[in-house]
């Protein structure tokens, strides 16, 4: 029993050196590592719960080892200043942003400012038209060539039809048209031509 003095929760085996055996123990709860903790919290922008799930750990481990770490949390939910724009995720999957301005919230969906790279912005947001996904996909693929711009009513009359989407093939075709150029340009210059 000459472990008998580690830590309950130590990986350590016999005569390890303390670096390796923090590597060891951080290796297995990557949760206490401070670089992992600083980079979902800070650059990921998750929250605490949010760490905690990914790790299948309580939302308090996560705050004690933060602690432990000197790791600089944000104010409560209700001490924040507000966001000039909130990044929302529908149940259809779909990106929207909401703008704040004093009391009115203005909604943009990803796929209308997608569509600004090809579609004029009167078009892409009048109240008469609809931005429609040409393909039908669990979630949504917001890229210029699956992106059109309908008038409402043809556009709820195409989705009740069940006539609203395209085959696959036909955008990926638009797509792969696009990137042609480049990729044959680079396979053509790498062709093992004279040199």
């Amino acid at each position: 029993m000459e472990n008998a003095n580690l830590p309950h929760d130590s990986n350590v085996a016999g005569n390890c050196g303390g670096s390796e055996s923090d590597y060891e123990l951080t290796r297995a709860r990557p949760y206490q590592d401070p670089e992992i903790l600083r980079d979902l919290y800070h650059d990921e922008g998750l929250s605490q719960s949010e760490i905690a799930d990914r790790f299948d750990v309580h939302r308090t481990t996560i705050t004690h080892w933060m602690n432990k770490h000197d790791i600089e949390t944000r104010p409560p939910m209700g001490d924040r200043e507000p966001k000039d724009v909130y990044r929302i995720v529908d149940g259809d999957e779909k990106v929207q942003y909401l703008e704040r301005n004093n009391e009115l919230g203005h909604l943009v969906y990803r796929h209308q400012l997608v569509a600004l790279l090809e579609y004029d912005p009167e078009d892409v947001f009048h109240p008469d038209t609809h931005i429609h996904h040409l393909m039908g996909a669990p979630a949504a693929v917001d890229v210029p060539e699956n992106l059109t711009v309908l008038d409402a009513r043809e556009h709820i009359k195409r989705h009740a039809e069940g006539t609203a989407t395209d085959d696959p093939r036909t955008i990926l075709d638009l797509m792969r048209d696009d990137f042609e150029p480049m990729i044959g340009g680079s396979a053509n210059s790498h062709s093992g031509g004279n040199e």
